[in-house]
């Protein structure tokens, strides 16, 4: 995957963005690594009636990485649809202000243009989406999952940041449903794995947490991320020290430790435990 990314590079460079083309569409969709990957092949393919070729990939980074902005922006300009009418061009205007408003936090305002840009074109996803944006950044979590859900079809990306909201709003039942829908069609997706511990964690079953927590481990583990492991070891401390376990502490910070041995949170962590313990090093 990496090398064949390299001569596409290269074709993109010299101009031969047909060469390019034929390379992406040859990689398994697996095969994009990473965030520099998936925004060259989405710019050879910009424009492209195979625009959309990258929507999968962009919603898979979305959930590891959880608000990624370049994955992001592409992932929204998939969602948008040709401006057809008079009255579309005015809602893409009004958005465009929105978004400004919003980034100088006039969410009041940005709230009023992005409500008259989605009544102006009721279809778009785009809009939907920045609607509910400002509906989370003003605080008013349940008005935009209202948003979200009203989103068809809804993805896997929609349906995680109507699950990541609920947990904001201390709604872990309803996110617990949410992610274990997830789950099912992404069993191998560490952050939904860590997210469902959380959750657990939350519903006060730590059981269920704790193995949600070591599958993430696991999952990092395998893709070698050797930070990710050790904060996923870390989390299940946190648990055992909630549950009064702290013979279990030692042992776990350890093991963070062997995966991540520069990492002086843990150090930090190691080192208190084993004065709070009486422990020998």
């Amino acid at each position: 995957g990496v090398q064949q990314y390299h001569k596409a590079l290269l074709y993109t460079y010299f101009g031969n963005r047909e060469q390019a083309k034929e390379i992406y569409r040859s990689l398994d969709m697996n095969q994009i690594l990473s965030v520099n990957m998936i925004v060259s092949m989405a710019e050879v393919f910009q424009g492209t009636p195979e625009w959309t070729r990258g929507q999968p990939v962009y919603e898979r980074y979305m959930m590891y990485l959880k608000t990624h902005p370049q994955v992001y922006d592409l992932l929204r300009q998939v969602g948008v649809r040709p401006i057809r009418t008079p009255q579309q061009a005015v809602a893409d205007i009004y958005q465009t202000i929105a978004l400004a408003l919003a980034g100088a936090k006039f969410e009041d305002n940005s709230l009023l243009f992005n409500g008259i840009a989605c009544y102006l074109d009721e279809e778009s996803m785009l809009l939907k989406i920045s609607l509910a944006e400002v509906y989370q950044q003003m605080g008013l979590n349940d008005l935009a999952n209202d948003v979200y859900r009203s989103i068809q079809p809804s993805s896997d990306i929609i349906r995680f940041k109507v699950g990541l909201n609920l947990i904001s709003a201390h709604e872990y039942q309803a996110a617990l449903d949410v992610f274990l829908d997830l789950e099912k069609r992404n069993p191998k997706n560490y952050l939904i794995q860590e997210l469902l511990g959380d959750i657990y964690q939350n519903l006060h079953e730590s059981d269920l947490a704790i193995q949600h927590y070591e599958r993430s481990a696991e999952l990092l583990r395998l893709s070698d991320q050797k930070i990710g492991v050790a904060e996923a070891l870390v989390r299940i401390v946190q648990v055992y020290e909630s549950e009064g376990q702290k013979e279990k502490v030692i042992p776990i910070l350890r093991k963070a430790l062997a995966h991540d041995n520069e990492n002086v949170f843990v150090l930090n962590y190691l080192g208190y435990e084993l004065i709070d313990q009486e422990v020998n090093v």
